[in-house]
């Protein structure tokens, strides 16, 4: 494939996919917050004056649906006689119908009804004001929905919308939390924790605030936080999971790397923890396998030169090399693989290429350079496949087992998500069935894996808030497959720094938004210095509480209302977060990852040419 071409594709790609302006433009709307639909999605969102008024305009897709939702509290709402009243007025061109779907989300997030007001299409301005009784409800998903016809451009445009009860406009947020569970210096107790030398461990009670809740209808009676010394995380139940998901709610803060990295560490020693799967991609950590198992072929550089364009690159490399001197005295015992794909399928040939290049690196011959350069681009035919993933092939004899079943099923995954966007809106499932696979291969009876990654993958929900209720986590599904086998606990932080995107071209150090009153994270601050533990069990499921969850760009909405017990096992809390640190040049250079795939495929198309 010709680099122009490359290029070329990856334009189209960025232009169906919904851009940072079109974001900017559903951000605010009508003072109301709205999130994209990650799989139904408008191919475009705009503002327009259109009849001398100004109005949010939505592209519907050609024979498709698009949903946009916004997500608002109503615990505080009287619920014996709860009702709120929508207005919307808006107008549409060819699309075939609209709609607004109400999910009413009750205790733990379960959604206990939907509602939908039909939103007849109209090609003149309409108006409707419809009341619904909310009874039981503690927060309210509203997504409005369109679905575009055969026409080249379906329109919706929404000129006025808005949520009303008790005389009041509702907004995404309120001041205060539900009163049954809000978190104060005077409901809680701390249990330290200490560790002597070797196994001994002993526990040491504070003797500090130990008074019960007196919420009127909490179930709780006491809840007990763990004050977590001297990096020791035993004290932690999760630690003895068969399979714990470590979820940080911000990406490339060194500090919370750093605490989920010697808590995988602890579970290694002390916890039989044989495997570790973390978010990156499953093609590329063949490579990595052969370094931490002291394969001579494969080298550090070549590692960091790859993952260095990742936020949190530092932490991971540093854990890369402490895991490859751990196994170098324990009979190289422990895997690390990756639990993601490649976004492009172009990224995970190239990253199939390389593992093949570098393990013949010293007995290369025509048929192996032949077969490494139609993985690069892509093309391998059957008879290539068969070479790499049969142990009497001229490549899979010299793969182990393990090595040739992964391959297999890299191929087969590449095979059935071709597209770059499905493999983004379907990157959640396709993360579980490959955590099932890896567990289900790798591991034995007795045997603990450890996953690191976003908490937005590993809870046992969704992505963010409900106004995504359909597309469900990693976490899900895994807990669906091992029940309380899978457990998550959540990494967050009050404040401090990260490294994040700026904006669509900057990288760089950003200061997190201070976590605002009634978070989880100001809860925790305001409770003790250090870092602490809570178990979400002691938690009642009528608690909603905001908490951030920041991924790649820095968003100042860094924060959504949840409920913690149906989220995850616990939350680990660090007061304060430093940012990764990387040198200039490398922001410059590798943290686009369109821009990296196409120099990596360049210089290894310009380095088979010379061969």
């Amino acid at each position: 494939m010709k680099p122009t071409k490359i290029k070329l594709l990856f334009a189209i790609i960025i232009c169906l996919l919904p851009g940072n302006k079109n974001i900017l433009a559903q951000d605010k709307t009508f003072g109301y917050r709205w999130i994209m639909h990650q799989k139904d999605w408008y191919q475009k969102v705009s503002t327009d004056e259109i009849d001398g008024q100004k109005s949010l305009l939505l592209y519907a897709r050609s024979n498709a649906k698009g949903k946009i939702g916004t997500l608002i509290p109503v615990f505080q709402l009287d619920k014996n006689g709860a009702e709120i009243t929508i207005t919307i007025k808006y107008k549409s061109n060819n699309c075939k119908k609209t709609w607004l779907t109400l999910s009413k989300i009750g205790e733990c997030e379960r959604i206990i009804a939907n509602d939908t007001i039909i939103l007849p299409t109209k090609n003149e301005w309409f108006e409707i004001n419809r009341k619904v009784k909310i009874k039981d409800a503690l927060l309210l998903n509203v997504i409005l929905e369109a679905e575009g016809s055969h026409e080249k451009e379906n329109k919706l445009w929404i000129n006025k919308f808005g949520v009303y009860a008790n005389g009041g406009r509702l907004r995404n947020e309120v001041i205060t939390l539900n009163h049954n569970n809000t978190l104060s210096n005077d409901n809680y107790r701390i249990k330290t924790t200490a560790r002597k030398s070797g196994n001994n461990k002993e526990n040491l009670s504070s003797k500090m605030h130990n008074k019960e809740l007196k919420s009127e209808s909490s179930a709780l009676e006491k809840l007990p936080i763990i004050k977590l010394n001297n990096a020791d995380y035993s004290e932690i139940p999760s630690m003895n999971a068969n399979i714990l998901g470590i979820g940080e709610t911000i990406h490339g803060s060194k500090t919370l790397g750093n605490v989920a990295f010697n808590m995988i560490k602890q579970r290694i020693k002390e916890n039989n923890c044989k495997l570790v799967l973390h978010e990156f991609p499953l093609e590329s950590s063949l490579f990595v396998n052969r370094y931490i198992k002291n394969d001579p072929r494969f080298k550090l550089e070549d590692i960091e030169r790859y993952m260095e364009g990742s936020l949190s690159s530092e932490t991971t490399i540093d854990f890369i090399k402490w895991l490859k001197h751990y196994n170098t005295t324990h009979n190289n015992t422990v895997s690390l693989w990756g639990m993601d794909l490649e976004s492009m399928k172009m990224a995970g040939g190239i990253d199939l290429s390389e593992f093949v290049e570098t393990l013949f690196k010293e007995q290369r011959n025509a048929q192996i350079d032949s077969i490494v350069n139609r993985l690069l681009n892509g093309e391998s035919s059957v008879s290539d496949q068969k070479e790499l993933t049969e142990s009497t092939g001229i490549i899979g004899k010299c793969l182990t087992e393990d090595e040739r079943e992964i391959i297999k099923w890299c191929l087969l995954t590449n095979q059935t998500y071709k597209e770059t966007y499905d493999r983004l809106v379907h990157r959640d499932i396709i993360m579980a069935n490959i955590c099932y696979k890896l567990i289900e291969m790798l591991t034995k009876t007795g045997e603990t894996t450890s996953i690191y990654g976003h908490f937005s993958h590993l809870n046992y929900l969704v992505g963010g808030d409900m106004s995504r209720h359909d597309n469900y986590a990693m976490g899900h599904y895994m807990r669906a497959q091992y029940a309380h086998n899978y457990q998550a606990i959540a990494l967050c932080t009050y404040a401090g720094t990260t490294l994040n995107a700026l904006t669509d071209k900057v990288i760089g150090v950003a200061k997190l938004v201070d976590a605002p009153v009634g978070s989880i994270e100001h809860n925790l601050q305001t409770m003790a210095k250090g870092m602490l533990y809570l178990p979400t069990k002691y938690l009642d499921c009528t608690y909603m509480v905001k908490m951030r969850e920041l991924g790649n760009s820095n968003n100042p909405q860094q924060f959504f209302y949840i409920s913690p017990k149906a989220r995850a096992e616990g939350i680990l809390f660090v007061p304060y977060s430093v940012a990764i640190e990387k040198s200039e040049d490398v922001l410059k250079r590798y943290l686009n990852y369109i821009d990296n795939t196409v120099r990596r495929y360049l210089e290894k198309a310009k380095k088979q040419k010379k061969q």
